[in-house]
C-alpha cells in the first residue's frame, strides 16, 4: 500500500515473478518472470479493489475540507464509504451531501484515469452515481 501524496503525473509500476518451490525438499525449482505468465483469468477482485480505492481517493479529495478520509466499499447492491473526521470534529457526517452531478463527475473522472471499466464494475460504479450508498463514520 502506498501512503503517500505525489503531484500529478505519476506512473507506479513493478515487476513481479513466481517461484516454483519443491514442497519436499523446500528449494526454488524454477523461477518465472512476468514475461512468461499467462494472464489470470478473471481480474474481477483487483478490478473491484482498484474501483474502491480510486473512488475513496476521489471523494476524499472532493471532500477535503470536511473529513479527513472517506474509504469506499461496495457491499452487496451499494456502497459503503466510511467517514473519518477531522481531528476534532465530532460525528458531522450529516453535512455531508453529493448532489447527482457531483456524483457523475467523480465517477466520469474516474473513468478518465481508469480507461475503460468491465461491465461490472461499470454497474457498481453506476449504482454510485445513482445514490445507491450511506455514510457511516
Amino acid at each position: 500500500m502506498l501512503r503517500r501524496t505525489f503531484q500529478r503525473p505519476i506512473a507506479v509500476g513493478f515487476r513481479s515473478f513466481v517461484l516454483s518451490i519443491d514442497p519436499d525438499k523446500g528449494v526454488v525449482n524454477r523461477i518465472v518472470g512476468a514475461e512468461d505468465q499467462a494472464l489470470p483469468q478473471s481480474l474481477e477482485p483487483h478490478v473491484r479493489q482498484d474501483l474502491e480505492s480510486s473512488l475513496s481517493g476521489e471523494l476524499t479529495k472532493w471532500l477535503t475540507n470536511e473529513v479527513a478520509s472517506i474509504a469506499a466499499s461496495f457491499e452487496k447492491d451499494r456502497w459503503i464509504l466510511k467517514v473519518r473526521s477531522k481531528v476534532g470534529d465530532e460525528g458531522r457526517a450529516a453535512y455531508l451531501f453529493l448532489t447527482r452531478a457531483d456524483r457523475e463527475e467523480s465517477a466520469e473522472n474516474l473513468r478518465k484515469r481508469a480507461g475503460q471499466f468491465d461491465e461490472s464494475t461499470e454497474e457498481e460504479l453506476q449504482a454510485f452515481v445513482e445514490g445507491q450508498f450511506r455514510f457511516v463514520e
